[in-house]
């Protein structure tokens, strides 16, 4: 009886280790993809983001982006709608020519099952050009074949009025 309880005992240990760990590594592929998504779109001069390969990589079809485009509007956008979008930033501000990154200064995850929900608070920069400015990404994933997809991105930036939540800081 003592040998089997012995098995039962790290029976069970082994299998909390798995379940455990099996979260864990799902939670960190969620979070690795938030973390390459911002990578994806950052590049250095005279190299630009593989728009195909973020749009399939990182997004389902059905992906709606809304972004705050000045202080009174928002833009509501498909993923396509997106990229032309940056894609004009990049052209009009000549970004080609200087490089541009978004670095993740703080992140939370939720993870439910299938989905999550990860708040980004991120700081965009143009070499050369000094600016503070921050935001804050909400985005909503959904495990689709066994893949985290992007199925959400709802972005704000934070104000004097609207200042980055406690949650970020």
């Amino acid at each position: 009886m003592q040998i089997k309880n012995r098995t039962i005992k790290g029976a069970l240990i082994a299998l909390f280790l798995q379940v455990g760990s099996h979260g864990q590594a799902q939670t960190n592929s969620t979070e690795k993809l938030v973390r390459d998504l911002y990578a994806s779109v950052s590049f250095q001069p005279g190299d630009l983001p593989n728009w195909e390969e973020i749009k399939e990589k990182y997004f389902v079809e059905q992906t709606i982006i809304t972004l705050r485009t000045s202080k009174e509007k928002v833009s509501v956008w498909t993923v396509d709608e997106w990229v032309q979008d940056f894609v004009d930033f990049i052209d009009n501000r000549e970004l080609e020519n200087v490089g541009f990154n978004e670095n993740i200064a703080n992140l939370k995850l939720m993870q439910f099952g299938d989905m999550a929900h990860v708040l980004v608070l991120y700081e965009p920069r143009i070499p050369g050009i000094e600016s503070n400015r921050q935001g804050v990404d909400s985005i909503h994933l959904i495990r689709v074949d066994g893949s985290w997809k992007i199925i959400s991105l709802l972005n704000e930036i934070p104000t004097s009025e609207r200042p980055i939540p406690e949650v970020l800081r």
